[in-house]
């Protein structure tokens, strides 16, 4: 693992969603991937990336969202 891929890693795994992250508020997340989402309630980005059938496009979603609101 390369340096930038360490610190990604460490970044995604800072950024805490909680129990109670609305992720149906989320543009552009289907109802699959909030289905999915909802029913695993990831700790952090990380755990999200790890949720079975999460595409990279519902997870970019997910850290623009989780950005936004952390700020």
């Amino acid at each position: 693992m390369q340096d930038g891929e360490l610190r990604d890693l460490r970044a995604s795994e800072a950024l805490l969603l909680g129990d109670d992250f609305a992720y149906d508020r989320i543009p552009g997340l289907s109802n699959e991937m909030v289905e999915r989402l909802t029913r695993a309630r990831p700790a952090n980005l990380a755990a999200a990336g790890r949720v079975p059938g999460i595409t990279p496009a519902a997870l970019a979603a997910l850290l623009v969202h989780a950005r936004r609101n952390a700020a």
